[in-house]
């Protein structure tokens, strides 16, 4: 099908990939505009160029990717966490100096976008979004309370995993992360299985 042709492409490392992936999106359109039930568009469609735009290096990604779920949503497709997360998480990969900022926009209207949309942030979501703000947050106190709101909020929700953890341990200082996250103790402290199993019952391992 075109959906794992693309998903296909999402796992390769090829520069002509996105050209690749944006020529069978279109194909599966048109068929679908040309009266082909069977290339109706899906949120998984949709999410799987997503993928392929989110791993390229093109420049100014979360725009492409943005423009891709408010089309999705003009094809009557609903965006899932998955939707929301490739985003934010594109974002975070943000590397033009000049478009930091309006990356950090993106990310953090998404995130916030989840509630309206009935949706609920897991562990994935928390990680991009931690790296948004190590990556594109100037501001060093505006960028330790958001962090500390952030690592509360996901506690709280029980998404807490190592791979959060240790994120956040190598991109900040040391009296850092003591205030964003309350551990302490060295590197026994930073071992998820030593803290509350309420901060990391519902939590995944997945990377991203």
């Amino acid at each position: 099908s075109y959906y794992l042709c693309i998903f296909a492409l999402s796992k390769g490392k090829g520069k002509e990939r996105v050209a690749r992936a944006r020529a069978l999106f279109n194909e599966t359109i048109q068929r679908y505009r040309g009266g082909d039930i069977s290339c109706e568009p899906s949120a998984d469609l949709f999410n799987a160029l997503a993928q392929v735009i989110s791993h390229s290096e093109i420049p100014c990604r979360e725009n492409e990717v943005l423009t891709l779920l408010e089309e999705m949503e003009a094809y009557g497709c609903t965006p899932t966490l998955e939707s929301f997360n490739i985003l934010i998480h594109t974002c975070s990969r943000s590397e033009e100096k000049n478009n930091m900022r309006n990356a950090l926009q993106i990310a953090a209207s998404a995130y916030s976008a989840l509630d309206a949309a009935g949706l609920t942030a897991d562990s994935v979501t928390y990680v991009s979004m931690i790296r948004a703000i190590l990556n594109l947050m100037n501001d060093s106190e505006g960028k330790v309370q958001a962090l500390t709101a952030l690592f509360r909020k996901c506690c709280e929700g029980g998404f807490l995993n190592q791979h959060m953890i240790n994120v956040l341990a190598q991109d900040t200082s040391e009296d850092d992360f003591q205030s964003i996250t309350g551990i302490s103790g060295g590197l026994d402290a930073l071992q998820i299985d030593r803290l509350p199993y309420e901060w990391r019952q519902n939590s995944t391992q997945r990377k991203n």
